[in-house]
């Protein structure tokens, strides 16, 4: 497989960024998946949602950061050895408005992995398979943008609240130290399960529940201790019953 063509012009790879950042302290950062699951709720329709974010994308209603990006790997002509596709693309090339459609959803071209919070574009230079892709990995939008793209009135649903026998974990910024429930936790936990399946990395169920759970989770590490059994007896099941 070798390159037979290279349109965009070679360089070396741009650190990823952010968007129209203001200053870094006062950007409070989601996942793209989050984002998604919010607005969702907000109108009941993941695809509205989807729509939303790709105008806001295209629109550039909202700041955008990845914590790195790859791409594909390519045999050029002349060369005996496999390198990566050395890019000069950055988040913001992914998701100017010639990659939506009309109704706002992506073209073929662009591909975004929802859930993982990654997007991948085909770049013009074409190998004997296809395309060379570029992938962004972890893409997180501002929280304050995204909360610009809710219907007016809308309230995230509130967490009940904790029972009196609650645990304590590690403390909040300010010294005081969480409250949390390992039953509630569970419980959260077996919910998401029941709805979005079985995430394949045990970080990402940890994150997810995490952000389910706001300020009445623990910190990571004991959150990801508390979801250990649970997140590996389920696999096991699944794995003996595929």
């Amino acid at each position: 497989m070798t390159a037979v063509q290279r349109s965009l012009k070679p360089g070396k790879a741009s650190k990823p960024t952010a968007r129209a950042a203001g200053p870094k302290n006062a950007v409070s950062w989601i996942l793209l998946a989050d984002a998604l699951a919010l607005i969702t709720d907000a109108y009941q329709s993941s695809r509205l949602a989807q729509r939303k974010l790709c105008k806001a994308f295209a629109e550039s209603q909202v700041r955008t950061r990845a914590a790195c990006a790859e791409g594909g790997w390519i045999l050029e002509q002349g060369q005996g050895e496999w390198k990566e596709y050395d890019h000069n693309l950055r988040l913001s090339d992914l998701l100017r408005r010639e990659y939506f459609a009309p109704d706002w959803m992506p073209y073929s071209k662009l591909q975004i992995d929802w859930q993982g919070s990654s997007a991948t574009l085909e770049t013009d230079t074409e190998t004997d398979a296809g395309p060379v892709t570029v992938t962004f990995y972890r893409i997180e939008v501002a929280r304050e943008d995204v909360s610009k793209l809710l219907p007016e009135g809308y309230e995230p649903r509130i967490p009940p609240a904790l029972p009196a026998t609650s645990s304590t974990a590690e403390p909040h910024p300010g010294g005081a130290p969480r409250k949390y429930s390992r039953e509630q936790i569970l419980i959260e936990a077996a919910a998401y399960i029941v709805v979005n399946n079985l995430p394949e990395k045990r970080t990402k169920f940890r994150d997810e529940i995490a952000f389910i759970l706001g300020d009445r989770s623990p910190g990571d590490t004991l959150l990801g201790e508390i979801l250990r059994p649970l997140y590996e007896r389920i696999a096991e099941v699944l794995a003996a019953n595929g």
